[in-house]
């Protein structure tokens, strides 16, 4: 796409400063100033659009929804009869731009979030505490809490949507943060796979050595209590006799 996001590479944004900077490429390369702020939130929303698809296979509805009546106010725009309808098509047409960047980053982060409490919930979670001496395990909850809580900071701003583009730019970037955090928290762990593989492993053979110990203790302790209890039954006339002897 000549323009807009022609040199775009998923690989080279890995902070937020990086895919603000692609957006602000993009405005820069716009001459019409009264589309520039819905260039940067297109540019923004179309990157992560890639970013999710390429990692759930699904098309994200509700933002293509949102790309659908941006659209359409557009092309009313272009057949308004007057410059205020015009301006009030291009702001409407904005709108469901600044939704639409808002929206894709609220399913990565849920698709994240989502990601990491099943996780959690795996019957190999526990075993991630032999990586690192259990640094790796502490340090992806701690990830987790600051990314759930940027996330829950950002929703609390959303009420102040559609006051003025620089409130709008600010929460996007709220939203940004969010994502980057749930970012790190996936790139924590995946670049740890190997150590990963390994604690597994460690963790089911120590499973399987605990298992054979109780059960050698387990049967050990029975068969002697039957043995005891076999003699016991066989002796148990010359062990009264032998008794009631002593006591007389």
């Amino acid at each position: 796409m000549v323009g807009i996001m022609s040199s775009f590479n998923i690989n080279d944004i890995s902070d937020k400063d990086g895919l603000k900077a692609l957006a602000t490429d993009s405005v820069n390369r716009t001459q019409d100033a009264k589309l520039k702020s819905s260039i940067y939130y297109y540019t923004i929303s179309r990157a992560l659009v890639a970013i999710f698809e390429a990692n759930s296979y699904k098309l994200p509805v509700q933002v293509w929804n949102e790309y659908r009546n941006s659209l359409d106010h557009l092309m009313r725009s272009a057949m308004a009869d007057d410059e205020d309808a015009r301006k009030k098509q291009l702001n409407s047409s904005r709108g469901h731009l600044l939704r639409a960047c808002l929206d894709i980053t609220k399913l990565l982060c849920t698709f994240t979030d989502d990601w990491f409490k099943g996780l959690k919930k795996s019957k190999v979670y526990f075993s991630y505490s032999l990586v690192d001496n259990g640094n790796f395990l502490r340090d992806l909850e701690n990830q987790y809490v600051v990314a759930r809580n940027l996330m829950i900071n950002a929703k609390t701003h959303d009420m102040h949507l559609g006051n003025d583009s620089t409130t709008d730019d600010g929460i996007v970037d709220l939203y940004l943060d969010a994502y980057f955090a749930y970012k790190k928290l996936e790139t924590m762990f995946y670049e740890k796979q190997g150590s990963c593989v390994v604690s597994r492993v460690s963790y089911y053979f120590l499973y399987i050595k605990a298992n054979w110990l109780t059960f050698l203790f387990s049967f050990g302790g029975k068969a002697a209590g039957g043995v005891l209890f076999f003699l016991a039954g066989k002796y148990y006339d010359n062990v009264v006799k032998a008794w009631q002897t002593l006591i007389s």
